[in-house]
C-alpha cells in the first residue's frame, strides 16, 4: 500500500499553522506545557539525574538546552536528556490510543527548534503533527490490551505477548522533519531510517519483570535521540526504506503487531483531528491505573480529616492491570517500582506528601510511618472493571473502602481526573498551570516559573525558542 506513506508525507507538506484549527493549536499548548513541566520535576529523581549526566559526556555544540539545568549541549544530547526527563516521574500526558507518545515525540522537535532559533508557530506546528501521528499510527497497530467476555459474569483482561513504543519514531520524525523543512524525497527516507532503527517491542517483558527497569515501557530518551539521527542522515542524503509501513513484510509485521489497519491513518487526515479530544492528563506520579483509586482515597481522608494514625485497612478496588508482576514488587528498589508498586501511592497520599516528585524521593519511600503503612493497603481488580469497559471504554471503575474510627468510609467513581470525558474530569488550563507550577518552582523559582507558564500558553506569540528555553533552564 503505496499510499500509506504518500498519504502521510502529503499531510506533513500541507500542515501550515494558519491552516490549524484552534482546538489542536490550544491543546498542543496545554501538553507541551505539561511535558516540560514533568520534565523540570524529573530532575529531581535518579532516572532523570542519570540521563543528564550521560547527555552532558556525550556533549556537543551548545545548541539545545537540557530541561531543568544550566547545561546547553547538542540538539542529540538534549533530546536524549529530555526525553527521560518528561518521563522519569511516570507524571506525563498520555494519548489514546497511542499511549505515553508525548515523551517519545516532543523532545526532538523541542530541541532542534531550540537550535535553529525558530518561532513558536514552527514548534506548534511540528508538534501538532507529531501528536496527531501517534495517535492514528497507534490506532493501526494491535491495541496494548483488551478484555474478554467468556460469560456474561466473567471478563478477563488480555494483553498480547509483543507490544511496545516503537512506533512513536515516525511520528517524532514526522514532526522533527516539519521543523528542519524536508522535501517529500528525504521525508520518505527518513521515515524509512526510522522504521529500521526504532527499538524493539518490550512492554510485554517489562510489565512480568520485577524489579521495575528505568526503561519502563521504552526509553524516550533512545526514541528521541533515534527520530533526530533518522532525519539527520536523510538531510545528508541518506538512502532509508520508503516502503517500511507498506507491504506484506512493513513495520506492523516486524514490530510484532497482530493487527494493520492503514486506513485509519490516512482517514480523513488533516480534515479531522483526533489527538486533541484524545488527551490524558495525570495529576500523580504514578501508573494511570491507580489514579481513579487515589481520586477516591484523597476524597475520603480529605472529607473525613484522616489521619495515617487513625486508618486501620484499606481496599482498593482498580484497574486489573495491578495484579501483573511489574504492579506488585516485593521491594521498593528505585523511585520507578514506587511509580508502580500498586499500593505505595496510597501511602503517599495518606501522609499529605505533595503530589510530584516528592512521593519518589529517597527519605519518603523509605519512612518507616510509610513502610508500616503499606501493610495496611490491599489493592485488587475491580470485579466490574472488564465488563464496563466492554460496555464503554471511557468509563473505568475505581472503588476504595477505608476503615477508621471504627467504621468504614466507601467512595467509588466511574471516571478518573485527567480524562478528556466526562467533562467534570478534564484538567483545565489553571490545573495545567498549578501541575506546572508545583513541578518546576523548586527548580527554577518563581519568577521563572511565572514567565515560562506565560510563554507558553501564548507559544504563537514567542519569535524565538531560545527565549522561551531561557526560563526552562533552572539555576
Amino acid at each position: 500500500m503505496k499510499e500509506i506513506m504518500e498519504g502521510i508525507t502529503r499531510f506533513i507538506l500541507d500542515v501550515e499553522f494558519e491552516s490549524l484549527p484552534f482546538d489542536v493549536v490550544h491543546n498542543t499548548k496545554r501538553m507541551l506545557l505539561d511535558s516540560i513541566g514533568c520534565a523540570i520535576a524529573g530532575t529531581l529523581v535518579d532516572k532523570g539525574k542519570y540521563a543528564i549526566n550521560v547527555s552532558k559526556a556525550i556533549g556537543g555544540s551548545p545548541e539545545s538546552t537540557i530541561l531543568g539545568s544550566n547545561q546547553r549541549v547538542s540538539s542529540l544530547s538534549a533530546s536524549f536528556a529530555n526525553g527521560e526527563l518528561m518521563n522519569a516521574l511516570d507524571m506525563d500526558g498520555l494519548m489514546f490510543p497511542a499511549g505515553h507518545a508525548p515523551p517519545m515525540v516532543t523532545p526532538a522537535p523541542l530541541a532542534m527548534a531550540e537550535a535553529l532559533s525558530l518561532s513558536g508557530k514552527d514548534l506548534i506546528v511540528a508538534l501538532s503533527i507529531a501528536y496527531e501521528l501517534s495517535i492514528r499510527l497507534g490506532g493501526a497497530l494491535s491495541e496494548w490490551r483488551w478484555f474478554v467476555a467468556d460469560d456474561p459474569d466473567f471478563v478477563r483482561m488480555e494483553m498480547p505477548a509483543v507490544s511496545g513504543m516503537g512506533f512513536c519514531i515516525f511520528a517524532g520524525v514526522a514532526g522533527l522533519a516539519k521543523v528542519l523543512g524536508l522535501d517529500g524525497e528525504s521525508l520518505g527516507n527518513a521515515m524509512g531510517i526510522a522504521g529500521h532503527i526504532s527499538p524493539v517491542p518490550t512492554m510485554g517483558k517489562w510489565s512480568h519483570t520485577t524489579p521495575n527497569a528505568m526503561t519502563k515501557y521504552g526509553s524516550a530518551g533512545f526514541i528521541s535521540q533515534a527520530e533526530i539521527l533518522a532525519v539527520l542522515l536523510a538531510k545528508e542524503g541518506y538512502a532509508g526504506d520508503k516502503t517500511v509501513l507498506d507491504g506484506e513484510h512493513g513495520f506492523f509485521e516486524f514490530c510484532g503487531s497482530q493487527r494493520w489497519r492503514p486506513e485509519l491513518i490516512l482517514k480523513k487526515i488533516g480534515e479531522k483531528w483526533r489527538f486533541p479530544t484524545r488527551i490524558i492528563y495525570k495529576p500523580y506520579p504514578c501508573c494511570r491505573a491507580m489514579h481513579g483509586g487515589l481520586d477516591c482515597f484523597i476524597d475520603i481522608i480529605e472529607k473525613n480529616s484522616l489521619n495515617p494514625e487513625e486508618i486501620e485497612e484499606v481496599k482498593v478496588f482498580i484497574d486489573p492491570l495491578v495484579t501483573l508482576p511489574a504492579w506488585n514488587v516485593s521491594e521498593i528498589h528505585s523511585h520507578v517500582d514506587a511509580q508502580f508498586l500498586a499500593s505505595y501511592p496510597f501511602a503517599a497520599a495518606a501522609f499529605r506528601i505533595k503530589s510530584g516528585a516528592d512521593w519518589q524521593k529517597d527519605e519518603n519511600i523509605n519512612n518507616p510511618d510509610i513502610q508500616g503503612f503499606l501493610k495496611k493497603i490491599e489493592v485488587y481488580a475491580h470485579p466490574d472493571y472488564g465488563k464496563t469497559i466492554l460496555d464503554d471504554p471511557r468509563v473505568p471503575l475505581s472503588k476504595v473502602q477505608v476503615t477508621a474510627r471504627g467504621k468504614t468510609f466507601e467512595e467509588e467513581r466511574d471516571w478518573k481526573k485527567g480524562n478528556p470525558w466526562p467533562d467534570k474530569a478534564r484538567m483545565t488550563d489553571q490545573e495545567l498551570a498549578d501541575k506546572f507550577k508545583s513541578n518546576a518552582i523548586s527548580v527554577l523559582g518563581q519568577e521563572s516559573t511565572d514567565s515560562a507558564i506565560e510563554l507558553l500558553m501564548n507559544l504563537e506569540g514567542v519569535r524565538d525558542i531560545s527565549i522561551l528555553m531561557e526560563h526552562l533552564s533552572g539555576s
